[in-house]
């Protein structure tokens, strides 16, 4: 019993004593902020405005290498990829500004994914104004090296399809994910949401299934098979 309270007494003694330096760091700390925030001048306007210099950070699924985009300045985006142990870039490529980065993901350890969207407009008589919309595309790039890929979007009839989905980076065969988009329907002459498999060295599609005309999204398994998708009335 005596061994019980001296390891309590010991115990809450310890506590004080952390208690007491974490107290007295968070007045210094609140006493130096102060003093900064007396002296420091505040930064320029253009500063709130200016893109992040790291941004779109993601991790691959080893762990192993970390990719992000560099805003260059008036050269636009650069994504880097870099492998963590040796700190080497594996690979590094410019976005340019001819789009915009909507994100970096990872669909193998070895295949970076890259979402960028582009404006388009055209005149529109009847308004007297201009149309203007996004197109959204999926590029992969392979870090040992190759052209980037256009992923699914590469055939002239989807050419003005306003984007694809990745709905799952894990499809029936290795090296390829499932992707869902528009596509024509010949038979009821209408474009209507349909799934597919994607393969990430090619870009190349094949179809897996239609969906409705109220088709949002789909749900697959570990190995690409199409398992449930949502439809809106």
């Amino acid at each position: 019993m005596d061994e019980s309270r001296a390891r309590a007494r010991a115990w809450m003694q310890r506590f004080r004593l952390v208690a007491s330096v974490v107290a007295m760091a968070a007045v210094i700390a609140m006493a130096m902020g102060t003093s900064l925030a007396a002296t420091a001048s505040p930064p320029p306007a253009a500063a709130f405005g200016a893109l992040p210099a790291m941004a779109h950070v993601a991790l691959s699924p080893d762990g192993r290498t970390l990719a992000w985009a560099v805003d260059q300045g008036e050269k636009g985006l650069l994504a880097v990829a870099m492998d963590l142990a040796s700190g080497q870039v594996r690979r590094s490529f410019p976005l340019g500004r001819t789009g915009k980065l909507r994100d970096l993901a990872w669909a193998d350890d070895d295949t970076l994914l890259v979402d960028v969207s582009i404006a388009h407009s055209r005149p529109n008589w009847r308004r007297r104004e201009r149309d203007r919309w996004e197109i959204f595309r999926t590029i992969a790039v392979d870090l040992h090296g190759g052209e980037p890929r256009l992923l699914l979007m590469d055939d002239a009839s989807r050419g003005w399809v306003t984007g694809a989905e990745v709905v799952s980076v894990h499809g029936p065969r290795r090296g390829t994910i499932v992707m869902a988009s528009f596509d024509f329907q010949s038979g009821r002459d209408v474009w209507a949401p349909r799934l597919f498999v994607v393969d990430l060295r090619t870009g190349k599609g094949h179809p897996l299934e239609w969906g409705a005309d109220g088709t949002q999204d789909w749900l697959v398994d570990a190995r690409g098979e199409p398992l449930v998708r949502s439809d809106w009335d």
